[in-house]
């Protein structure tokens, strides 16, 4: 899956958990908002010095 794609994926997956399923307690993809933002991140390509550092 081309990095736009899948990073633009994982941004709808998190804001569908953050907004709409997260207050209602639903765990949507057993992933937390920060592994989400992680992973896209790297599809993005990001390295992990510069995820540590956006991150931090």
């Amino acid at each position: 899956m081309p990095a736009d794609l899948l990073g633009s994926l994982l941004e709808q997956v998190g804001r569908l958990q953050g907004e709409v399923l997260g207050p209602r307690g639903i765990n949507f993809n057993g992933l937390s908002a920060r592994e989400i933002e992680v992973l896209r991140l790297i599809a993005e390509g990001y390295d992990t010095a510069d995820i540590a550092l956006k991150l931090a």
